[in-house]
């Protein structure tokens, strides 16, 4: 059985082939696709698709094999960042599944799937009504499936609540969220794939509470999820590429931990998770390079808020330089800039706190260099941010005894923030 609530009709499909008699060899057309599937499960989208591509086109390809090959087709479609061709493929897979006949019980989760792939591309395509339309009608349906145990509800209950988060109802997704935690907790909890899905939508209902700002309830579900991604098998060194997954459910969820214990007043528990959360991460470097390429950076960055609000500002420092270090070597997508640029803005305050002011002239120096490209690029948004760190380099300046360009900074802020007044006015 796949995974209860994963969307994927590539992984229904292979597991439903694998449990009822082949024929040897397989025919062309469901070769390629579970080749498209390992292509896309190593991170491969542009030769998934081309491998899927090939399916599509073939006209002994079976109905429901062309339904789970578009759907798979939409999916590598949004990795590419192609969402027009996307949307347009997960409509066609919701077709091509409404003709299924039905006369196969085995068959009858094709549409449901399908739905939920087309309900999740809706609402990115703002597309509201008729994405809440589909992600209901697969619920309805889920419901009615003679042979469920629970899985295929439990998927369209997951894709109905993401709609609705992506349409920022987080307090009619709880209860949504709130059933499928229901139905998972009847299921065999020793099957990892129960534990998978139970621990993922755990995380989704602890989100729910974080947007709704009740934070108890957060810090229990987000505890509860990453017990359970624990529990999840990741012998890094044996099988790195199935390592990954329950890897990053579990720096995500500690990460998420240790922001839920922060914001209820409880920093030692807040530390001890984000140190975890940090362990993991790092561990994710070596399974999985660019899986998470700021997860070190930004784990780090919390780490040192968390330990200035303690009172340890020597420490802080060094969780802040450490931040600055992985921000600055995780990637050089310049979209990363403004992290890095906030990573080094708390540098600067931290090392001005404890007095390090060559260090902290030099971390507000890059800071207002990054500041500038992006005030260069942007000036109607990234007026005042540039100003901000001038402003925080005069400081610096002034600390460290150089006066004459303190004064040039905070000139030049002055200025700014001058010329955003009256872009304003």
């Amino acid at each position: 059985m796949t995974d209860p609530g994963s969307g994927s009709l590539w992984e229904w499909y292979a597991t439903r082939l694998s449990s009822s008699p082949r024929p040897e060899p397989l025919p062309r057309s469901v070769a390629l696709f579970l080749q498209a599937g390992l292509r896309a499960g190593a991170g491969d989208a542009r030769t998934a698709l081309r491998l899927v591509e090939q399916v599509l086109v073939d006209p002994a390809a079976e109905p429901l094999l062309l339904s789970a090959a578009q759907s798979f087709r939409a999916a590598q479609l949004t990795t590419l960042g192609r969402p027009v061709e996307a949307l347009a493929a997960a409509r066609s897979a919701t077709a091509v599944a409404r003709r299924l006949d039905g006369s196969d019980p085995g068959e009858a989760a094709a549409l449901p799937r399908a739905l939920r792939g087309e309900a999740t591309m809706l609402a990115r395509a703002q597309h509201d009504q008729e994405a809440l339309a589909a992600a209901e009608e697969a619920v309805d349906l889920a419901r009615a499936l003679p042979l469920d145990d629970g899985s295929e509800l439990v998927g369209a209950l997951r894709s109905l609540a993401a709609v609705l988060g992506l349409l920022d109802r987080k307090a009619d997704a709880l209860p949504v969220v709130d059933e499928a935690v229901r139905v998972l907790r009847r299921l065999d909890p020793e099957r990892p794939h129960v534990r998978r899905a139970l621990a993922s939508s755990l995380a989704l209902r602890a989100d729910c509470h974080r947007e709704l700002g009740e934070v108890a309830e957060q810090v229990a579900s987000a505890r509860e999820a990453v017990v359970l991604r624990r529990s999840l098998p990741h012998d890094a060194a044996a099988h790195p590429q199935l390592a990954a997954g329950p890897l990053s459910l579990l720096a995500s969820g500690l990460f998420k931990l240790s922001v839920s214990h922060a914001r209820a007043g409880e920093p030692d528990a807040a530390l001890v998770a984000n140190g975890e959360a940090l362990q993991v991460f790092r561990e994710l470097e070596v399974v999985a390079p660019g899986r998470h390429p700021d997860g070190v950076g930004l784990t780090l960055l919390n780490r040192g808020n968390m330990l200035l609000q303690c009172g340890w500002p020597r420490e802080a420092a060094e969780a802040y330089a450490g931040a600055v270090d992985a921000l600055r070597a995780s990637s050089p997508d310049p979209a990363r800039e403004p992290q890095l640029a906030l990573a080094l803005s708390h540098l600067t305050a931290a090392q001005l706190g404890i007095e390090r002011f060559a260090e902290a002239v030099a971390a507000a120096t890059e800071a207002a260099e990054i500041r500038e490209r992006l005030y260069e690029d942007d000036p109607a948004t990234m007026t005042a941010p540039f100003a901000a760190a001038l402003t925080t380099l005069a400081e610096a300046f002034l600390r460290s005894g150089q006066p004459a360009e303190s004064r040039a900074m905070a000139d030049w802020a002055r200025e700014l923030d001058a010329v955003a007044g009256r872009a304003r006015s």
